[in-house]
């Protein structure tokens, strides 16, 4: 590799850094965004393999020049990557924990709930109604087809 190299990669990732807006980051999908990250990784690797190549050769004053571009190039990498490794951590952390929504749902177990009986006096009809209505068809932890569990005609006396 030589220092033509050395120039086009630190450009690069440069150029990288300077599109990855957080609204086009956010606008990859998890592979798109795998694949850019990808990409400037491999990019850094071989700008530091043309940068430790040309820096045995380099006079002093090439050495201050070059080391100045690599912090400055090393900054824009760690930016752009932390961009890109956060995209990817935010839409993975998201999707765990839709997941152990999902999954603590399905293992709900409902306890019995003691509703008191309708005996079919109309002056009990509103208070047992407001009372179901607050315990059980009111409660947004319990889903439509587990709150049919607690169906208002199975607390009537018949």
């Amino acid at each position: 590799m030589d220092f033509k190299t050395l120039k086009n990669k630190g450009r690069l990732i440069l150029k990288k850094r300077e599109k990855l807006t957080e609204d086009v980051v956010n606008r990859y999908t998890d592979e798109e965004a795998q694949l850019q990250l990808n990409l400037l990784e491999d990019a850094f690797s071989k700008y530091n393999d043309a940068y430790d190549l040309k820096i045995v050769e380099a006079n002093d004053e090439e050495i201050d020049k070059l080391i100045e571009d690599l912090e400055t190039v090393s900054d824009y990498y760690v930016k752009a990557k932390g961009k890109l490794t956060g995209r990817l951590h935010e839409r993975t952390a998201a999707t765990s924990v839709s997941e152990k929504s999902e999954n603590s749902n399905n293992t709900l177990r409902l306890p019995p709930i003691n509703i008191p009986t309708f005996e079919g006096d109309f002056d009990d009809w509103y208070p047992f109604k407001d009372q179901f209505i607050s315990i059980i068809h009111s409660n947004t932890s319990i889903d439509n087809t587990r709150n049919m569990y607690y169906p208002p005609l199975g607390a009537i006396a018949m």
